[in-house]
């Protein structure tokens, strides 16, 4: 069995460049909601805008059909001459092409809001509405993305330097041997040990010898 073992400051320079790696995935995730806000905040107000420009469209519109429904009536009471009348009827052309183009755009934009949020309700983008609306932080989020960017490739740098060759290994080998089979008794004996490759030695009582300066179990053959 091989165990890998560290470097002088292997350890904590793989352990610095963890830490540099979660704070820069954080922050990388805050940037890229702050970006999905500036989008939704951008469409919001590029539909409010173009709203805008529908209702004032519908208004010059109503507003030249007026004048070319006067100018009919003066050109048929021979107040005006009937180029008036063209003229007034061109205008209204005109402002009703540009109405139909608004349109077209406003329902675009109401496409694209309802597919990034999912809401049909137009959004509410009034002086009320932004009052309430979060205020960024001190520090820009795109200015912690880059700070912690570069943190983590000096980490990275410093875990290379740490590394630069292989780290040693501890080997620990574990062997298991059977000792053979006694062939004549002994004052030393050994038990406890089955190995099918030693012969099975003759078993019996045990009685105690007396030796000069000790006693010692041996078995009887």
């Amino acid at each position: 069995m091989a165990v890998p073992l560290w470097l002088p400051g292997q350890k904590a320079a793989r352990a610095g460049t963890a830490d540099a790696a979660a704070a820069q995935a954080l922050a990388a995730e805050q940037v890229a909601r702050l970006r999905l806000v500036g989008e939704l905040r951008e469409a919001a107000w590029q539909l409010a805008a173009l709203q805008a420009e529908a209702a004032q469209a519908e208004i010059q519109i109503q507003a030249l059909k007026q004048l070319a429904a006067d100018v009919e009536r003066r050109v048929r009471a021979g107040d005006l001459a009937r180029a008036d009348l063209l003229a007034a009827q061109a205008e209204l052309l005109a402002a009703s092409a540009l109405q139909s183009d608004v349109s077209q755009r406003l329902q675009a934009a109401r496409a694209r809001w309802t597919l990034h949020t999912g809401l049909a309700a137009t959004p509410d983008v009034s002086v009320e509405a932004l009052e309430g609306a979060p205020r960024p932080a001190a520090s820009h989020l795109e200015l912690q993305l880059a700070s912690q960017s570069t943190e983590l490739a000096r980490k990275r740098v410093e875990l290379m330097r740490h590394s630069r060759r292989d780290a040693p290994e501890l080997t620990v080998a574990y062997a298991r041997t059977c000792p053979a089979a006694p062939k004549a008794p002994k004052a030393a004996w050994s038990s406890d040990c089955a190995c099918p490759s030693a012969p099975t030695t003759a078993t019996g009582r045990w009685k105690r010898l007396h030796w000069p300066s000790w006693t010692w179990p041996r078995p009887t053959s």
